[in-house]
């Protein structure tokens, strides 16, 4: 191997050496929030239900656009010519 190859081949060492650690160390605080976020639900029931729940403010399942609010022509005309 010349000199030029083994330099190569040392910086994409320390490149992969340190990617797997950065994603190693990420998985385990991404299993960690996990393991925080299940700590806090109740095994018996839902946190919110009935009233307080958002859910239960819509009464038809649309995608971004309620019934109390007014929109007038030109918001269309902007939204579908963006």
């Amino acid at each position: 191997m010349s000199i030029k190859n083994m330099i190569y081949f040392c910086i994409l060492a320390k490149l992969a050496a340190f990617y797997t650690v950065f994603y190693f160390c990420l998985g385990c605080f991404f299993v960690i929030l996990l393991y925080g976020f299940y700590l806090i639900l109740d095994k018996n029931e839902p946190r919110y239900s009935n009233r307080e729940s958002t859910m239960a403010v819509r009464t038809t399942a649309t995608v971004g656009l309620y019934k109390n609010r007014i929109y007038n022509s030109n918001f269309y005309i902007f939204a579908f010519c963006v």
